[in-house]
Formats: structure tokens, C-alpha cells, sequence
């Protein structure tokens, strides 16, 4: 599980770090943007950026990403 006052701190696990990964990824798969492009850089940000702010469910953050 993950802990809730990680993000707080501004640290995160490895677990979360590979969470955010895994939701990056495949947010990014259908976009046919590069890992190296401007748009990944902003989707990447987004992501944590929804992660930092609360929004730490998978699915919760997949259908933020999807909308």
C-alpha cells in the first residue's frame, strides 16, 4: 500500500515512482508521441502533478488522463 504522507514530504517510493511510470506509459502509447518530446514532457508533469495533488488512485488517474 501506498503511504499518504510521501507526496507530502515530497519523496516518493520506488512503488509509487513505478506507478507513475506504468501511468505515463500508457497514456503516452496512444498518442504517437516520443518519450523525448515536448508533449511527453508535459503529459509526465501532469501526472505527477495529479499525484502530488491527491489523486492517487490508478484508475482515478487514468481517466483524468483520458479526458
Amino acid at each position: 500500500m501506498i503511504k499518504e504522507h510521501t507526496a507530502i514530504e515530497g519523496v516518493l517510493t520506488p512503488e509509487e515512482l513505478a506507478l507513475l511510470q506504468r501511468i505515463f506509459d500508457d497514456a503516452l502509447k496512444g498518442t504517437g508521441y516520443s518519450k523525448q518530446s515536448l508533449e511527453a514532457n508535459l503529459l509526465a508533469s501532469l501526472v505527477i502533478h495529479l499525484y502530488l495533488r491527491g489523486v492517487r488512485n490508478e484508475d482515478s488517474l487514468r481517466a483524468l488522463l483520458a479526458a
